[in-house]
């Protein structure tokens, strides 16, 4: 019986149907649980909260806590996913309610139940606003312990860091949410509220774990319910996006297991066949970053407006040989996949850059991703002479990611690979520069 059970667990997890059944009955909790804090805005933590967040109903700000930052005995704060701008946003917005799930086995993603509350109490202490750290009561007392022994320490290195601090005029508290709540917490006292809210049911601990899909009067469907479905999507989506759901859902969920596999096909080459969408007025607004080096990325999350641009280089789609700059072109090859190539192309595009007068411009070519044109700008910053406002004779790791840092807080979803970044590192740090 057991082994039964397994086996269809199994199939459940690896199964279209039911993953995206199992994403809508925990979106519906999502737009249930989001109901209890008026006036709070919901977002969604990348990338697994996107697929529970419709981004009709729910903000397109930009979160990104990791799991790995909230894993027991290496919790750490992490100045490359900073969110400063959000501590900023939340205030502003009266409190923010952070959207994500977890598979089978926790309460919540590590996520939500301690790189979050570790974030809200080292940024009060460094802003000298609280001492207090608020954890869900499900962690133990030692390890609570530890994470409140490391936070004076992350918030000396925050305060240390490049990164501009927010001006917050009240300290941020977590409050805790999952399909397991039965009386909503009381969101109350001098703080900015930063809800922690799990979408996934956990199984075995007295949830009420959905099996059925009503699609209108009298119809319903069954299916097998998976905990955490929108985790892993490259595995299991078909190319599926969570846009592409939300805006299909009513069709995706009515049709049959057997021929879900082929609608969700013709989206996704609906989607790519047509032309590329056109980006919002004002997206790509070159910003600052030194005065003779801009880019233009999306809005940043504080705006620094360029002046007078003399040369535009657009980053585009990577090639596997040289040459990696045509005229104003750059192609980058991937550090993951090419990482020779990527350290050639880093020297022929700095010897290029180097070549140029007057303020310059990097933007990306349609469908080349902000992570890209960040590692790019990075390594010119650091290795072309002129570009970095505040130049230093040798570079090292730390001088690296200090410039690294006000980058990323400035476009945080375009925090470069680690692979791009290694390299980068031994890119500048060589000693043949």
């Amino acid at each position: 019986m057991e082994d039964a059970k397994a086996l269809r667990r199994h199939t459940a997890a690896h199964d279209l149907f039911h993953r995206l059944h199992s994403i809508a009955a925990d979106e519906a909790f999502v737009r249930r649980a989001v109901s209890w804090f008026p006036g709070a805005e919901a977002i969604p933590n990348q990338r697994c909260g996107n697929w529970y967040c419709d981004p009709t109903q729910t903000s397109a700000r930009y979160a990104y806590f990791k799991s790995t930052d909230g894993h027991i005995h290496v919790w750490d704060f992490n100045l490359r996913r900073s969110n400063l701008g959000l501590a900023t946003h939340a205030e502003e917005v009266g409190g923010v309610i952070l959207v994500d799930s977890t598979r089978r086995g926790k309460r919540m993603p590590d996520a939500l139940s301690k790189t979050v509350p570790i974030w809200c109490a080292v940024i009060n202490a460094a802003l000298g606003l609280s001492t207090d750290v608020f954890l869900p009561a499900f962690i133990s007392p030692s390890e609570r312990a530890q994470i409140e022994a490391r936070i004076p320490a992350w918030a000396a290195r925050l305060r240390a860091s490049a990164l501009p601090l927010p001006r917050l005029a009240r300290p941020l508290r977590p409050f805790f949410v999952h399909p397991g709540t039965r009386v909503p917490p009381v969101v109350e006292g001098d703080w900015t509220p930063v809800v922690c809210l799990c979408a996934s049911r956990s199984v075995g601990d007295g949830d009420d774990v959905p099996a059925v899909t009503r699609l209108g009067p009298g119809r319903t469907v069954g299916f097998e319910y998976v905990p955490g479905a929108g985790d892993d999507d490259e595995l299991w989506g078909r190319g599926l996006t969570p846009a592409l759901f939300h805006a299909h859902k009513d069709r995706l969920l009515a049709a049959d297991r057997e021929g879900l596999p082929a609608l969700v096909d013709d989206l996704v080459a609906a989607s790519t066949a047509g032309p590329t969408p056109s980006r919002q007025s004002g997206d790509l607004v070159p910003t600052s970053v030194s005065p003779r080096f801009a880019l233009a990325l999306g809005p940043p999350t504080h705006p620094l407006p360029a002046e007078t641009i003399d040369h535009v280089l657009v980053v585009a789609e990577p090639v596997k040989k040289p040459p990696f700059v045509v005229g104003d072109t750059i192609h980058l090859p991937s550090a993951k996949v090419s990482p020779t190539d990527f350290s050639f192309a880093l020297r022929e595009i700095a010897a290029h850059v180097a070549t140029l007068n007057g303020r310059v411009l990097l933007r990306p070519a349609p469908g080349v991703g902000p992570k890209d044109v960040l590692a790019l700008a990075l390594a010119l910053i650091c290795a072309v002479p002129g570009l970095d406002e505040d130049p230093v004779a040798r570079h090292t790791k730390a001088t690296i990611a200090e410039r690294l840092q006000k980058l990323v807080s400035l476009w945080p979803e375009g925090n470069p690979p680690r692979a791009a970044l290694k390299r980068i590192n031994e890119f500048l740090m060589s000693p043949a520069r």
